[in-house]
């Protein structure tokens, strides 16, 4: 005999209920000589371990902004996306064939090419029966953007992803003595060049982005207007052990290429899950 209707929709709520999902948001590192980087992002990808791709279209398609998810904003790619079951191990962007664009500090707007082919960020995720998920899909745009050398932008996206709950912030302030000094400033702007980086490790020799694989993120430091003070801000660090190293030379770090940059400073830190650590250089 067939369930009454009365009980129908009990027995759907209970089949929803065990469906699986998944949230990924966007965040970004900021890098020098830009004041806007669009990025027409077309869907979210998914790789199982076995190979197989799931793809999810933007909540809210169109190009976005991705210079303005500094210090810890981020951006709502896929909202509970039904997803099966399964063990995934990379999570990367799709990009639209055209759209994609910066602005340079002068005014002037290059276009941006997207990647030839999907970079997947590292990940560990099971989703089992039933269980939600959130991602963090950490964008360095320090490193994922560089100049061809033909009037455009390549786009070699440096990306992370992270459970957010898994990982943790450092924060701090760097004295204005060595941002302002002429030696740090070397003719440019204050603050120009100016970054601190994050190293997987203690006791880590700091090189550039080809020198030295530990390095993991990198945060312009900033002025902030309200204290006053230069600041920076490492988030979404995977809880653990990590070299910060202070430089005025990031904006001549080439991503592509090993670049002679100085360190400064160097201190160890531990960062714990769901924790802000206050690490200053002064």
């Amino acid at each position: 005999m067939s369930a009454p209707a009365r009980w129908l929709p009990a027995a759907a709520l209970l089949l929803g209920g065990c469906e699986s999902h998944v949230t990924v948001d966007l965040t970004d590192g900021p890098t020098d000589g830009v004041q806007e980087v669009v990025l027409d992002i077309t869907h979210v990808a998914l790789q199982t371990a076995d190979g197989d791709i799931v793809r999810f279209a933007l909540e809210d398609p169109g190009p976005v902004d991705v210079l303005a998810l500094r210090n810890g904003a981020t951006f709502r790619l896929v909202r509970e996306r039904t997803i099966d079951p399964d063990r995934f191990v990379g999570l990367a962007l799709d990009f639209a064939a055209t759209g994609s664009f910066a602005t340079r500090d002068d005014g002037g707007e290059v276009t941006i090419n997207p990647p030839a082919a999907r970079v997947f960020a590292d990940l560990d995720l099971t989703v089992g029966e039933g269980e939600s998920e959130r991602l963090v899909l950490d964008l360095n745009l320090r490193f994922s953007l560089v100049d061809n050398g033909s009037g455009t932008y390549d786009l070699a996206p440096v990306v992370r992803a992270v459970r957010p709950f898994e990982t943790g912030t450092v924060t701090g302030v760097v004295a204005a003595t060595f941002v302002e000094s002429t030696g740090c400033q070397a003719g440019r702007a204050a603050g120009t060049g100016v970054a601190v980086y994050a190293f997987e490790g203690t006791g880590v020799t700091p090189n550039d982005y080809t020198g030295q694989a530990n390095l993991i993120d990198a945060d312009d430091v900033e002025l902030d207007l309200a204290s006053s003070e230069y600041r920076y801000d490492l988030h979404f660090l995977p809880a653990g052990d990590y070299t910060l190293a202070l430089t005025c030379q990031a904006d001549a770090d080439d991503p592509t290429s090993d670049d002679a940059v100085t360190f400064d400073s160097t201190a160890d830190v531990s960062v714990p899950a769901s924790s802000t650590v206050q690490l200053n250089f002064l």
